[in-house]
């Protein structure tokens, strides 16, 4: 009797819980970190039309918490006459990172550039300007040109700034795969305008909501 009380006493000296002592052996997990890679898919609107996009990122995670990298997105289904590219840095923040479900919240920084289809309207001249017949004590008049105008679309390119915060879940299916899937939204920045008129593209033609899918391998889970 007086031996089990000395025990329990060194227990207690030690701060070694009891039911720890009666589990058995503690065991530790380390945390993991590593390099990571997500190719992605992204369903979204570019000029009020659906529009895919492809692309992924790739960085570090440290402790599988905060991830820091890169990633770059491009329109699939575009042409000639809508296009749309950008990427820059992504900072990540994992929730339950070695849980088999969990989620994060996620904000991707950078810039990119796009091209669509403007109206531009010009003024032809139909006919110059041309003196009026001169009356004798008065001053010269010039009749002035006769125009018209003509409408037509043209290629519009703007290089702009883009913010797209993004809040995601994930499903771990093994060691070193988990499938991702968010939602979030593309903020475009006022940029530069190029195209053969003064054309111009409204940011809101640019903006979207975005549905994101992919699959991140890697990253020390």
């Amino acid at each position: 009797m007086r031996g089990h009380s000395m025990l329990f006493a060194l227990l207690v000296a030690l701060g070694v819980p009891i039911s720890a002592a009666a589990q058995g052996p503690m065991t530790f997990q380390p945390v993991g970190s590593g390099w990571a890679a997500t190719p992605e898919v992204k369903e979204t609107e570019v000029d009020h039309r659906a529009g895919t996009l492809v692309g992924g990122n790739a960085g570090w995670i440290a402790d599988q918490t905060f991830f820091i990298g890169g990633a770059g997105y491009w329109l699939a289904n575009g042409n000639h006459d809508r296009e749309l590219g950008y990427g820059g840095l992504l900072l990540q923040w994992i929730g339950r990172g070695n849980e088999r479900v969990g989620f994060a919240a996620k904000a991707l920084v950078g810039g990119g550039t796009g091209t669509l289809t403007d109206t531009v309207t010009t003024y032809v001249v139909v006919s110059p300007p041309s003196p009026a017949p001169n009356q004798p004590g008065q001053p010269r008049v010039i009749v002035p040109p006769v125009t018209r105008p003509v409408t037509q679309q043209v290629r519009v390119r703007s290089d702009f700034a883009v913010f797209e915060p993004e809040l995601d879940a994930h499903v771990r299916f093994s060691d070193w795969a988990r499938l991702t899937a968010g939602a979030g939204y593309r903020v475009i920045g006022n940029g530069n305008h190029y195209g053969y008129y003064d054309g111009s593209l409204n940011n809101d033609r640019l903006e979207g909501w975005v549905g994101t899918i992919g699959v991140t391998f890697g990253g020390g889970f």
